[in-house]
């Protein structure tokens, strides 16, 4: 059965990389919310064609609540398209 919750992955495989930052961006900054976090310490670039040592986003806080979050800093990195390919384990060591 399909929701506004549902995930289509083949419809997430169609994103560019800009288009892939913003939906993380949006579910990263509902997460946020959702654990009492502010959006502003949610930080995520969209500027997908610069080097940035493989850093797109950041959240800093203090989570009070159960989250995918963790309490202190976390970084992602956000990919998108056909060439990555996590289950490659050479590729995520060049990642690292």
């Amino acid at each position: 059965m399909n929701t506004i919750f549902s995930l289509d992955n083949a419809a997430l495989g169609r994103l560019d990389a800009l288009s892939a930052t913003r939906t993380f961006r949006d579910l990263l900054w509902c997460e946020a919310l959702r654990s009492g976090l502010s959006p502003h310490k949610a930080i995520i670039s969209l500027c997908t064609d610069v080097s940035d040592g493989g850093i797109d986003a950041r959240v800093d806080g203090s989570l009070t609540v159960d989250s995918i979050l963790v309490r202190g800093t976390m970084y992602f990195q956000v990919k998108a398209g056909d060439a990555f390919k996590p289950w490659q384990p050479s590729l995520l060591k060049r990642l690292v």
